[in-house]
């Protein structure tokens, strides 16, 4: 499988009716000191009807993250899906959610490809227990929890967050996305790995999220400077600051009641130029 597969198969779950369930991003402008938030609004004409067909749209899903990672890791394309889940690098955090996720798919894949019979969907839970393999694999995942998947894997393989973060931010939604996962199964072949942020993180909240594109901020001196803009009392907010010819984006999660951050903390907030693989 190459690339060009995985860009094809992105553009498939978009296209499809599948929920999506990543943090609304909120573009903010300020022109003539009056502020204007942009609602990013996505639609699909005619969706891709997938949303009714449970058992086909996690195979197919599987089919996307099986190649993302033949593709990333060539190594391992000779394994077994239960041996690759093995073997995934678990490192960094986003690897560790990235591995554990690929394993609770890879049980829900073999429940829809081998044993569909065994999957029992009641009240917006999926079950499922294995018993014809000495695994004995099993799942109890709401349905949320589903959409929570396709949403971590949808987004992470296609790079795709909403708009330019720094590699912080986005281990930050990784996480938090893993985390929801998590918290909808509350049963599984293992015990899940037990990944966090760290504060002012922790509890992250997962609805809104504005990006100011031109706060307005004073340099302090050569190395700090303070966002003046009045903070925003009902969703966090991430301020792109122009600053000594480089990008910060600094969330409003790390700042004090002065907003006044040194250059040394605003470096960990640097936003680099990306592309989408």
């Amino acid at each position: 499988m190459n690339s060009i597969y995985i860009k094809q198969m992105i553009h498939f779950f978009k296209q499809s009716d599948l929920p999506d369930r990543f943090i609304d991003i909120y573009p903010v402008t300020k022109k003539d000191g009056q502020k204007t938030v942009y609602q990013m609004m996505e639609s699909t004409f005619d969706p891709l009807p997938l949303s009714k067909n449970l058992v086909l749209s996690l195979s197919i899903l599987f089919s996307l993250v099986d190649a993302y990672v033949d593709l990333k890791h060539p190594d391992l394309v000779n394994y077994c899906f239960k041996d690759k889940a093995k073997r995934l690098p678990n490192t960094e955090k986003t690897e560790a959610c990235f591995k554990e996720c690929y394993s609770v798919l890879r049980v829900l894949r073999n429940a829809c490809i081998h044993s569909k019979d065994d999957l029992v969907y009641h009240n917006k839970v999926l079950s499922y227990t294995e018993t014809t393999k000495k695994e004995n694999d099993r799942i109890v995942i709401r349905e949320e929890g589903i959409d929570y998947l396709t949403t971590f894997f949808r987004r992470v393989i296609g790079n795709d967050f909403g708009n330019n973060f720094t590699s912080r931010h986005k281990e930050i939604f990784t996480v938090t996305l893993y985390n929801k996962i998590k918290e909808s199964i509350p049963d599984f072949t293992r015990q899940l790995q037990n990944i966090k942020n760290q504060e002012p993180f922790g509890s992250m909240e997962w609805s809104v999220r504005y990006y100011f594109k031109n706060p307005d901020f004073e340099k302090k001196s050569d190395d700090s400077f303070e966002i003046t803009e009045k903070p925003n009392q009902h969703y966090p907010t991430d301020y792109l600051i122009n600053f000594q010819n480089n990008q910060y984006l600094i969330p409003s999660e790390i700042l004090s009641d002065s907003q006044i951050i040194t250059l040394e903390e605003a470096k960990k907030w640097k936003l680099e130029e990306t592309r989408r693989d």
